[in-house]
C-alpha cells in the first residue's frame, strides 16, 4: 500500500472524539521546556533547509556539544538520559 493510500485510509477511519489537544498535551510543560532550551532550539534551526543536513548536524554538534541536551525536549522524550552509540553506521 502506498504512503498516499495509507494516509487516506488513516484519515477516512478516524473516529469522532470529545478529546481536545489539551487532553493529550501538557502545554505548561511544553512552554517550560521550550523556554528552558530556547537558545539551543534556535541554534538547531540553523539546520533547517540545509542540503547536506547530516554533515552539517555533525559539525554543529562537534562545535557545540551542549546542544545535545535540547534533543529530548525536541522529540518529546520523557527519559532525559541520552544513550549515544559511537559505532560507525551508515545513515
Amino acid at each position: 500500500m502506498s504512503y498516499r493510500n495509507k494516509l487516506e485510509y488513516f484519515i477516512n477511519t478516524l473516529s469522532m472524539s470529545n478529546k481536545t489537544p489539551n487532553y493529550f498535551i501538557n502545554w505548561e510543560k511544553v512552554v517550560k521546556n521550550t523556554n528552558e532550551f530556547e537558545l539551543e532550539l534556535n541554534t538547531l534551526n540553523y539546520l533547517v533547509g540545509k542540503e547536506d543536513i547530516i554533515n552539517e548536524t555533525k559539525k554543529l554538534f562537534k562545535n557545540q556539544p551542549n546542544l545535545i541536551k535540547a534533543i529530548p525536549s525536541l522529540i518529546a522524550e520523557r527519559n532525559k538520559e541520552i544513550v549515544m552509540s559511537y559505532k560507525k553506521t551508515k545513515l
